[in-house]
This record gives structure tokens, sequence and C-alpha cells, in this order.
């Protein structure tokens, strides 16, 4: 059987832009269980921010626990008053995060390929 790999937070690709970047993170591999601590380090990385972007580009699947806890994380930081958006997110992954309300209460951009 294959090993499950752990979900991976760091820093976003950087792009050029006219407009100062907004801070951004990355989740990769699977997002399993309890993510609690992946989202706190990814808080860590946002602290402060009021746009947070997101790449989901490595992001391979999400179990329907964690995406509960992603759920709850989404709905905190909205309630602040701030944006998330989540890019580059696979096409079943984006349809799973607009079943379990992720998608009310923050950008969700399917990847392009």
């Amino acid at each position: 059987s294959a090993a499950v790999a752990s979900p991976r937070i760091c820093p976003a690709r950087s792009t050029l832009s006219a407009a100062p970047p907004s801070p951004s993170g990355e989740v990769a591999g699977q997002i399993l269980g309890d993510a609690t601590a992946a989202l706190d380090v990814l808080d860590d990385r946002l602290a402060g921010a009021e746009d947070m972007t997101i790449s989901c580009a490595g992001l391979v699947r999400v179990d329907f626990s964690a995406a509960g806890t992603l759920l709850n994380w989404v709905s905190t930081h909205h309630a602040h008053g701030k944006r998330v958006h989540f890019c580059d997110v696979h096409r079943l992954v984006a349809g799973f995060f607009g079943v379990i309300g992720i998608s009310e209460l923050a950008r969700v951009t399917p990847r392009k390929d």
C-alpha cells in the first residue's frame, strides 16, 4: 500500500505583480483527519493578513474530517473580515469544497488544466 503523505505548508511561488503581493501559502499532499496543526502553521505564515491566497496546486486529497476542520478555519477568518482565496484547486476538490460550504465563505478557483 502507498504511504500517506503529511500535508505540507510552505510559501507559494512568487509572481511578478504591480500591486503588492498578498500574503500567500501553499497546501500540498493529502490533508487527512484533524488538520488543526497544519492550519496553525498556515495561520503563522499569514498572520495579520486581510487577504489570504492559498495555492492548492500540489493538493491531492482532502478527507471529510479535514474538510470540516478547514471549513471551521475559513469560517473563523471570514467572521473576522478576512478574505480567503484557494487557487489552483483540483476540480474534484473544488467541487467538494462547494458541497461542504467552503465556497460560500472563501473564493475557490479551480486549476486551468
